[in-house]
């Protein structure tokens, strides 16, 4: 179920879902490919929220996105999803610049929520006690004419020591393999509409 809405300066949205399966999804396991017959439920919430100044320069806004997934393991007792499956708790905020119709600015934050998705205490791939983290951009954006864009962005630019979702993941009692995520990055990107 979804609502979508503008008023005036403002637009909103809102999606619910809800879906369930009795033959489960293909899953990873061991590097590998597996389908599992696992019964699964999976339940979510998506809003977003922005605003725009009536002279189209200063904007902000954000989003929140949260799931929650059950799953039942043949000849298993129901539990909790791995996080491979189903993320955590995940924010988004922005503010944006525009001081010309050709050149847009924007400063994005996005915040990661801690889960914990161990069972009974264990920590296998997919099922680690996940800590959270926070990330910030600079975009900024250059409409050369109608057709090309020129894009310069400063990723991860506090250059803060962390490690991603999936890194996290990873970790267990016999893999302790992870990757720290990118410093600081420095992007420029150009693209062309035929």
């Amino acid at each position: 179920m979804g609502w979508k809405g503008n008023f005036n300066n403002f637009s909103s949205s809102l999606a619910v879902f809800h879906s369930t399966s009795d033959l489960g999804a293909v899953q990873s396991f061991s590097n590998g490919l597996a389908l599992t017959r696992t019964k699964e439920k999976v339940t979510g919430v998506e809003a977003t929220f922005d605003y725009l100044d009536d002279a189209n320069v200063w904007g902000t806004g954000g989003s929140v996105t949260w799931m929650k997934g059950r799953e039942t393991p043949e000849n298993g007792a129901e539990q909790d999803m791995p996080g491979f499956r189903i993320p955590p708790l995940k924010l988004t905020a922005y503010v944006s610049y525009s001081p010309t119709e050709t050149w847009t600015n924007r400063l994005q934050a996005t915040y990661f929520g801690s889960e914990d998705y161990r069972l009974n205490d264990a920590t296998i791939s997919g099922r680690a006690d996940v800590k959270t983290y926070t990330t910030a951009d600079l975009i900024s954006s250059f409409a050369l004419n109608k057709k090309d864009t020129v894009t310069i962005g400063l990723e991860n630019m506090f250059n803060r020591k962390y490690y991603p979702l999936y890194s996290q993941l990873l970790r267990s009692g016999n893999n302790t393999s992870h990757l720290v995520a990118n410093g600081a990055t420095l992007k420029v990107t150009y693209s062309h509409k035929w």
